[in-house]
Order: structure tokens, then sequence, then C-alpha cells
């Protein structure tokens, strides 16, 4: 528990729409606060028209739900409200009751940082509808804008145009006397590197011991950047 993060988080019931609320005002006028429901938390189309989406903003969503509650201020703020008919738009029985409210659903998540794609449920609410909907606003906001970040960081360095190396033991040797253990590779400066290995010289990917290339000494061989650009994702099942 971060209690740093549940204090700033505190007091923000108002981070919401007035439409949330006059549901919420529904639900109980009609006796139906504690109905049980679901809510599901999903996007439509992956953003920057690229082909996945990481999850991220839990901790905040969690310290958000954490510290729900309807602080004093927000009550008279919402008493002021009117309706059409210039009559207060939420009576104040409604808004005792506001005051009494703690969050006591259920929530399920993608764990921060996970790859997701649209219609997959990042988050789901379960229980009373009336907390269910008072929260969906600021969770929809907390969720979908660092989801947003995170995944336009991860494509700014999947659309890099370097890659970065460095040797298993960067360390000179005796036999080996090297002294470039790291650097860059770009499109106007490829690596190269030269064999000096008499014979039984492999360049080679690691644990795959038969599938290399032969590298003895004169040899040469110029790393660079493919044309092409492959992306691996990792899809793990649900239990």
């Amino acid at each position: 528990m971060n209690e740093a993060l549940d204090k700033k988080m505190g007091g923000l019931a108002l981070l919401t729409d007035l439409y949330q609320l006059t549901m919420a005002c529904a639900y109980w006028k009609s006796g139906k606060a504690d109905q049980e429901s679901v809510f599901h938390l999903f996007f439509r189309k992956n953003p920057f028209q690229g082909g996945f989406t990481l999850v991220a903003g839990l901790e905040d969503a969690v310290a958000y739900l954490r510290s729900f509650r309807f602080e004093e201020s927000d009550l008279g703020f919402l008493a002021t409200l009117r309706g059409r008919d210039d009559r207060p738009l939420f009576e104040p029985a409604f808004l005792d009751y506001l005051r009494t409210v703690r969050f006591a659903c259920d929530v399920d998540a993608m764990p921060e940082g996970t790859v997701a794609f649209p219609h997959q449920p990042l988050l789901r609410v379960r229980g009373p509808i009336l907390q269910a909907q008072l929260v969906e606003t600021a969770l929809l906001n907390l969720i979908n804008f660092q989801s947003l970040i995170a995944t336009k960081a991860a494509r700014v360095c999947l659309d890099a145009n370097y890659l970065f190396y460095t040797v298993r033991e960067p360390f000179p040797t005796q036999t080996t006397g090297a002294s470039l253990v790291f650097g860059r590779v770009t499109p106007e400066t490829p690596l190269i590197i030269e064999s000096r290995m008499a014979e039984n010289g492999v360049i080679f990917s690691d644990g795959i011991e038969q599938d290399f290339l032969e590298f003895n000494s004169g040899t040469q061989a110029v790393i660079g950047l493919a044309e092409r650009h492959g992306v691996l994702v990792v899809l793990e099942d649900s239990p």
C-alpha cells in the first residue's frame, strides 16, 4: 500500500461526469443502488494505427478506488446544482447518502505493462451498480491516458533507427585483446568485426549452436540495421 499516493488520489470523487451522478441518483431513487453489476473497461482501436497497446495506470487507479469518498466541499457544490425547472438537481437525502459511500466493489485488471488488444477488458469492476457507475469516468481517464503514453513510449523505442550492442564479457583479455565493449549501430555506422581465429571460428545465436556461420581468420562480419522490422509479441493464456 502506498499511503502517500492514496492521500494524493483521495478526494477525487468529482473527477466524473454529471451523467454518472444523475445515473447514480436514479439508482438510489429506484432502490437499485446495491444491485449487482459488472463494468468492463476496454478500447475499440489501438492508438497511433498500431498493432498493440501497453496497459498502464493501474497503481493510480487502485489508489483512487481505495481513497474514494465525497468531501463536504463536493457535497456542498452538488447542492448548488439546479435542473431545468430551477429546482435543486439532487435532493438532500441523496447527498447524505453519497456522504456514506465507500468503494466496495471487486476489481480485476491486467497487470501493468501487459500487451493488450481491442475489446479485451483491461479492468473489470463487479459490485453495487451505483458505486461502479460513479468511478467509471475516473477509471477511463486514469487507465486510458497512461496506457496511451506507455504505448507511445514503446513505439518510439521500436521505431528507433539504431541499436546498442555490448560484448558478453566486457573486459580485455590476453587472448582477445578486446577493448571495444559497447557501442551503437546506426544506418551510417555499422559494426564491422574481423575474425583472428585460425580455425573453428563461428557466429551463432545463443542456445542454437547448430545454426551458425563460419567465422575464421580474415573473415569480416558487417552488422547493420535491417530494412524491415519485426515485433515479437508474447501472449499468455488467462487462467
